[in-house]
Formats: structure tokens, sequence, C-alpha cells
């Protein structure tokens, strides 16, 4: 079977299965990551998935806008926000290329294995949005993995495994480190780098314009 299919139908397909959340996305490690140290107040998390940052932010008393283009990820999300009884969380289905939200919102920006989804040609209007959403000083969280674009297709040739499909059209765009820093340091001007590992990045935007 040949799928073809956008990186938000792909992702929209394997939520409808009733596979666990890690299995769903083959993530590695725990099935919610706890970002709450980093932030406080109105957080955005933009490719939210299954809520895996956007249910501890909550749970620790933030604003959580929990945005992704999948509705049936946000169905896995909204259980989770009744079995803990998140008031704080918000889901909202929309495309991080273009945010239906005001200036210069937000305290915080999380944007976790998500971006290289996206087509290289929307890269800019991405950081953009970010910028312009984001309050002057508030930080911005780009997390990706490390993997070139062979690598990533196989990934998600393994996660069709899991659901008996053979092959699959689903583009990946590998993003170097050195792309993502000109970006940041382009839109975020006087921007502070706090923090870079080998899959994060971390800035804090500078009260100059974009």
């Amino acid at each position: 079977m040949v799928i073809k299919m956008k990186s938000w139908e792909f992702w929209d397909e394997l939520a409808k299965s009733d596979k666990n959340n890690c299995v769903v996305i083959q993530a590695r490690g725990q099935q919610f990551i706890d970002l709450s140290s980093l932030f406080s107040g109105l957080i955005l998390d933009a490719g939210c998935g299954y809520g895996r940052i956007s249910i501890p932010l909550s749970k620790k008393g933030n604003s959580v806008i929990a945005l992704d283009a999948s509705s049936n990820m946000l169905k896995r999300l909204n259980r989770h926000k009744i079995t803990y009884n998140l008031q704080s969380l918000h889901p909202v289905r929309a495309n991080i290329t273009k945010l239906p939200l005001k200036d210069e919102i937000f305290d915080g920006i999380v944007c976790y294995a998500t971006i290289y989804y996206i087509h290289r040609k929307y890269w800019k209007q991405v950081i953009n949005e970010f910028y312009r959403v984001l309050k002057p000083n508030g930080r911005l969280y780009i997390q990706f993995i490390k993997l070139n674009r062979i690598r990533l297709k196989e990934r998600l040739g393994e996660i069709l495994v899991l659901f008996g499909k053979r092959r699959t059209w689903a583009k990946t765009y590998h993003l170097p480190c050195f792309m993502i820093k000109r970006l940041l340091s382009k839109y975020f001007n006087n921007a502070l780098k706090l923090k870079k590992e080998k899959h994060l990045i971390f800035y804090v935007r500078g009260k100059g314009g974009g």
C-alpha cells in the first residue's frame, strides 16, 4: 500500500489507532516531558500532538494554548484534559505557519519535534509567526531530532510497520543547526541564546522589531 498525504494527515491517521501515545509518535522515553522549570505564564505549545509538553505545563498552573493541525491528536489531548481536569489547557486546531492568535501575547513558546515536518519554504514564516505572538523578553524553545532526511523517513517507515502499512510518502526536512540559528538571529533581534545542546535551541526574544 502506498499512501500519499500531507504531514498532518499522516499523524492524524496514526492518532486514530488504539496504540498508546508513545507508540503512535515513536517517542523515545517518557510519555510526558516536564518543561515547567523553563516557563511560566501563558504558553503556546506549537505542534502539541497528544500533549506531551502541554499536559505537564498545565498541571503546574500555566495557561497553555495547545495547537496542532491534527484533529485526532487533539482528541487524544482532550481526553487527557478531561482525565486531569485541566481548565487552563486550551486545544486549538491550526497550522503553525499562520497562527490565529494576537500579537505579543505569549510568555513562552515550545515547538517540540515539529518544525522539520514543514516544507523549508515556510520556515521563515513559522519563525516570524513565533516572533509576532511572543512578548518582548518571552522565551522560545525549539527541539528537533538530529537526524538527516533519510533517517527521518526511515523513522516514519518504522511507525507505519506498526500499523500494517508497507510504504508511505510523507516528506521530512532536515533542519541543520546553523540554518535555524540563522533564522532565529534574523527574526529575533538582540536575542540571547541561553542554551544549546545537540537537540535543542533556546532563545529569548529581544525588545527590538523583527
